[in-house]
């Protein structure tokens, strides 16, 4: 949780900067970046609405949350041009 805090969403705040996206910090993009790989669709049984809602990092498994963070990786690589670091770089 350190290094997700304190270099991982630095660097991905960073790369948004160099594309343009402006975060005055981590807390917000730590929003984006559940609102992009945490979004959860729950469909109403009786009548087929969807209510979308976001997931946490704070209850996932140790798996979990570095899927969370491989999935960013690949996403910040594309889009952003930006490697990100794994924590015992």
């Amino acid at each position: 949780n350190k290094f997700y805090w304190g270099v991982f969403l630095p660097a991905v705040k960073y790369g948004l900067l160099d594309v343009g996206y402006y975060f005055a910090n981590e807390e917000q993009v730590h929003d984006l970046l559940k609102l992009k790989f945490l979004k959860v669709e729950t469909p109403n049984e009786d009548t087929g609405e969807i209510m979308e809602s976001l997931g946490s990092t704070t209850t996932m498994s140790t798996f979990e949350f570095e899927t969370y963070l491989t999935n960013i990786r690949a996403w910040a690589a594309e889009y952003l041009n930006c490697v990100l670091p794994f924590p015992n770089e």
